[in-house]
């Protein structure tokens, strides 16, 4: 991160922001593996109810998908010459952003939340596939059906070059997907 001393721009690294929600959708992957692995050892479950875990994951996802449909609208308003922000490569340290204080302020109360979100989401994951393993599966279920090759999408976003809103976008419609499967599943329960 650096300053302008002239314009007062700050320059804070996006990239740190896109990792923090590909952390996020990570974790809730993680749920589809456990599936993949109880699968593969055949396993049998029986579904269960959802939990308090459960709700907490729903609701840190809708948060996640919030902030990061914010950080999406903060870089689309934000040039380098003449190429969006947003166009700007995925890759550390190679995507200029330049804020004022305002934005600055914005990018940084982004970054608190979605980094609180990602902790949380990562907890509540760990909670539901150890205190209700039953519903990690049932969830799994649906989410290996839904997503089937989520690491590879996720590592394609780190390997690849992609735009910060490529991969931006990218994980959104898989938190939406997992949105979708979580809400589906807790209509039929």
């Amino acid at each position: 991160m650096s300053e302008n001393e002239q314009t007062g721009q700050i320059d804070p690294d996006p990239a740190i922001i896109v990792s923090l929600v590909i952390a996020a959708v990570a974790a809730i992957g993680t749920i589809g593996q456990a599936a993949a692995a109880f699968q593969a050892n055949k396993i049998a479950r029986q579904a269960a109810r959802r939990s308090l875990l459960e709700d907490s994951l729903i609701d840190h996802i809708r948060d996640t998908i919030r902030r990061t449909e914010r950080f999406l609208k903060l870089i689309g308003r934000n040039e380098i010459g003449a190429i969006p922000a947003s166009s700007q490569i995925y890759r550390f340290g190679n995507s200029p952003l330049l804020l004022d204080r305002q934005q600055f302020e914005e990018f940084s109360q982004l970054s608190d939340a979605l980094f609180a979100d990602a902790r949380f989401i990562q907890s509540s994951v760990l909670g539901i596939l150890q205190h209700t393993p039953e519903r990690a599966h049932q969830i799994g279920v649906e989410i290996l059906s839904e997503q089937r090759n989520t690491a590879e999408k996720l590592n394609s976003l780190n390997k690849g070059d992609h735009s910060l809103g490529e991969a931006l976008n990218e994980v959104l419609g898989m938190l939406r997907a997992y949105e979708r499967i979580l809400d589906r599943l807790n209509r039929s329960n």
